[in-house]
């Protein structure tokens, strides 16, 4: 559908009522449907007047002539229900009401669909319980609009209400906002002038929790403008983990900070030792070089030997061979934890890249 406020709008929907529908002659007459919403929404200048009009048609018998019958008229077998509802037998139950205005909306450019569920039932003060039956099942319209998401509108007459005062059927719905909203000094049809005409009705009962008779639906509306509480909390997540990654990395900075190659050598052992207690294992404070490197080959087939031995050197041997050796063993070291990553699965490189247990090594 072209958007509501589309320029030559009209001109638009006889192009898609003509190619859409060509050759249905049944589909062809959802164009009165298309029709009587222009009539309805005449003077509204965007798409959350036209639904509240649009509701309040439907839910006032001295603006729309509708009435709630559980037993309506049956549609003749060459006409759309929703049409005859709408234009001749104006009697049906919600379904009827929510699918017209639902369709009525979307000739009219706005998002739209219709919802099912149940009203609020009735309240046992004494029991705090509440009792739904069957009898509360009911369909309402939920309309789009970007930076709220789907609102809630009620165009069943003596059914469900909404406490949200942008609602027509709020008790605290304003004419004086509603006005605020259209903003247009041109012809306006009954519908929209009743609505603007109309203010809160003092001590009429709100429809939410605890209003046993008015059958209520009992909604909150939620903005979807900004993140989710899905994407929250996938951000929390997702900043602990990176604090969690950047102690871990200043963490092993700080243990290659000195210079004199026995402590950077014994810093190149308790790296692997980190390593591996991030993947689970469990190693001894006092496993030596020899012994890593076994716990690396017996565990994840990875030829830490060349490692062990520039280590010890770097560690333990002459002076003069000590600072070659440590490159290497740093080398060495970059090398053993790369084939271990290689050699498990993603799961265990997230698992071990979020461990804590490296931080108390």
């Amino acid at each position: 559908m072209p958007k509501y406020g589309t320029p030559d709008r009209d001109l638009l929907m006889n192009v898609f009522f003509n190619a859409r529908f060509d050759g249905d002659p049944l589909m062809q007459q959802n164009r009165a449907l298309y029709d009587v919403a222009k009539k309805v929404v005449e003077g509204t200048t965007n798409p959350y007047a036209a639904a509240t009009t649009l509701e309040a048609w439907f839910r006032q018998p001295s603006l729309g002539g509708f009435v709630y019958d559980e037993q309506p008229p049956v549609a003749a077998p060459n006409q759309p229900a929703l049409v005859q509802f709408v234009t001749q037998t104006k009697r049906g139950y919600c379904q009827h009401f929510a699918g017209a205005m639902a369709l009525m909306l979307r000739y009219l450019g706005i998002p739209a669909r219709v919802a099912a569920g149940f009203t609020s039932g009735s309240y046992d003060a004494d029991s705090h319980e509440w009792t739904v039956t069957d009898h509360e099942a009911h369909d309402w319209v939920e309309v789009y609009f970007p930076g709220w998401g789907w609102i809630p509108f009620d165009p069943t007459p003596g059914r469900g209400t909404l406490d949200a005062r942008y609602s027509s059927t709020s008790p605290e719905f304003s004419g004086q906002r509603f006005l605020d909203n259209v903003a247009t000094q041109g012809r306006r049809s009954a519908a929209v002038n009743a609505l603007i005409a109309s203010e809160a009705r003092p001590g009429q009962e709100s429809s939410g929790i605890g209003n046993s008779r008015g059958g209520g639906v009992v909604v909150n509306t939620v903005r979807d403008k900004g993140p989710s509480i899905v994407v929250l909390a996938f951000l929390v997540l997702a900043a602990a983990a990176l604090v969690v990654i950047g102690l871990k990395t200043v963490r092993r900075t700080l243990r290659f900070t000195g210079r004199d190659p026995r402590e950077l050598a014994g810093a190149c052992r308790r790296d692997l030792m980190a390593y591996l207690a991030d993947q689970g294992m469990e190693v001894p404070p006092s496993a030596t070089l020899g012994e890593l490197g076994e716990l690396v080959e017996r565990y994840f087939a990875v030829d830490a030997g060349p490692f062990v031995r520039a280590a010890t050197i770097a560690r333990f041997g002459p002076p003069d061979q000590a600072r070659v050796e440590l490159v290497r063993a740093r080398r060495e070291l970059r090398r053993v934890r790369s084939d271990i990553r290689n050699r498990i699965n993603m799961t265990s490189r997230v698992r071990g890249a979020l461990s804590l247990r490296s931080l108390a090594v």
